[in-house]
């Protein structure tokens, strides 16, 4: 029979879990890169917008458009602040997910070493054996020998 590893149900489900997490953690980068996109989008709207109010102020407008168009800048502020509050929770998420990683790693090199150390173990035994069978066979052909 060859070598088996104990806890080799641990060490697969260790090595699937941290793929999983792996996964899961590129998903929220992909997703935290995404939103950030969008808030820059936002920022580079409002920007542009600021600067045309700016002008607009210089001509004459009706009270009704410098209301609209001021609400509509309060309505892209607010949206602004969203998308920083969706980015911060997402970047808390991320910090947690790496966390996990880091200990699923670790875990997973401590019964990779386990394993090997098993192994190691497995191996000098076996060498143990093979010794002692080639003496127990050394022997029986010096018995051999000196009974013809």
């Amino acid at each position: 029979m060859g070598f088996v590893f104990s806890l080799e149900t641990l060490l697969r489900i260790a090595r699937e879990k941290l793929d999983l997490l792996r996964e899961e953690f590129t998903l929220i980068k992909g997703l935290l890169d995404r939103e950030e996109k969008t808030l820059k989008e936002l920022e580079n709207i409002r920007s542009l917008h600021l600067k045309k109010f700016s002008a607009l102020k210089k001509d004459p407008l009706e009270a009704q458009e410098l209301l609209i168009f001021e609400n509509y800048l309060t309505l892209l502020r607010e949206k602004i602040r969203s998308q920083k509050g969706k980015i911060l929770e997402i970047k808390e998420n991320l910090e947690a997910k790496k966390g996990e990683l880091i200990h699923a790693s670790m875990r997973m090199k401590l019964l990779e070493k386990a394993k090997e150390k098993e192994l190691l173990n497995y191996k000098v035994s076996q060498r143990h054996k093979e010794s002692k069978g080639l003496d127990q066979w050394a022997q029986r052909s010096k018995k051999g020998l000196k009974e013809d």
